[in-house]
């Protein structure tokens, strides 16, 4: 659950700091592999089709890959 926390968390930061409001409408995660230590969440825009932006957020412990989180947000 903390992984998903943290890369939800990072997708709706990302998704909502250019001052338009989005709201997810879709999201999904793919854990890599088990992580006991530090965790941090790195998010970027990959699509926008006009009214839905799609990101990716990727989830590391140091430099190895933990997660792979996909979100679609809806401008509102």
């Amino acid at each position: 659950g903390a992984i998903f926390s943290l890369a939800d968390q990072a997708f709706g930061i990302a998704a909502n700091c250019c001052g338009t409001r989005r709201v997810a409408v879709s999201v999904s995660i793919q854990y890599i592999a088990s992580a006991k230590g530090r965790l941090v969440a790195i998010a970027r825009r990959v699509g926008d089709n006009g009214s839905c932006d799609t990101y990716c957020v990727m989830v590391y412990e140091g430099d190895r890959p933990v997660a792979e989180f996909t979100g679609v947000a809806f401008r509102v």
